[in-house]
């Protein structure tokens, strides 16, 4: 949405837009959401998380055991880590790629049909994500992560070559698919999973915050990479983060959230 905006308003809109619309759903999030079920009506459940059966009072050194303190949390933390760098260094880059490398303009037709194609990439790649994860892995998520960080290395691997602009195009929309699959599994899902329905918002802090501790690395470090080395280093710089991703999850392939008796 905020490719016409920056073709036809002054740049500033690109703030602006996102703004105004983040401003509208905390309104809308104010009156609608419910802290709890049962808030909204619904009946009580156990979610069969890492806080299931745990009667422990919640102070800061219960969650900071529960997360800061906890492999799993720590490896997804770490994971998401190199999502920020490679989410980050596509996302804010390639727009100026397409511009300097495809010679495309930011007006041209092919690059916003390609912008917008890249953003349905990453809504369609959260749902796949999710029904992979439920259907198919048992609720396990970072099986999930796997694929998706698999699919980025392969993506950015035809952004690197650059064999033609249909496919620097394709690996794109892949890449934001795959992009999606990984964050909506690590920093959304598995911090429910792993932080437990007593310690979700901070595993989720710490999860999507070091993401975008990545994030910035790469804002910074692409800048100068590019202006050093070139386009052609673009795609290469973030493959290696890519790799790292799926290692993690390969250590993480079968856990799962414990569950505490209750005492």
């Amino acid at each position: 949405m905020t490719v016409p905006a920056v073709v036809y308003l002054p740049w500033q809109w690109k703030f602006f837009l996102p703004a105004i619309i983040v401003g509208i759903f905390a309104i809308l999030t104010s009156f609608i959401v419910k802290d709890t079920p049962k808030d909204a009506g619904l009946g009580d459940f156990d979610p069969q998380d890492a806080t299931s059966g745990d009667t422990e009072k919640i102070t800061l050194a219960y969650v900071a055991k529960k997360v800061f303190t906890n492999p799993i949390a720590i490896t997804i933390a770490a994971a998401e880590f190199c999502t920020g760098l490679v989410r980050k260094g596509f996302e804010e880059w390639f727009p100026r790629y397409m511009q300097e490398a495809q010679h495309l303009g930011l007006d041209s037709p092919i690059f916003q049909r390609n912008a917008f194609a890249i953003v349905l990439a990453g809504i369609a790649g959260a749902f796949i994500a999710g029904f992979m994860s439920d259907k198919v892995f048992g609720s396990r998520r970072p099986p999930v992560a796997f694929i998706g960080y698999i699919i980025q290395i392969i993506a950015l691997a035809v952004v690197s070559l650059a064999p033609s602009l249909n496919a620097v195009i394709i690996a794109f929309i892949l890449n934001s698919m795959a992009i999606s699959m990984v964050h909506s599994m690590l920093s959304g899902t598995a911090s429910m999973d792993f932080g437990g329905q007593r310690a979700a918002a901070t595993a989720a802090g710490m999860f999507d915050g070091m993401q975008y501790v990545g994030g910035s690395v790469m804002g910074v470090g692409a800048g100068w990479l590019i202006d050093t080395y070139g386009w052609g280093a673009w795609g290469p710089s973030m493959i290696g983060f890519s790799v790292i991703g799926a290692i993690l999850m390969l250590k993480l392939w079968n856990a799962r959230p414990k569950k505490h008796a209750a005492h």
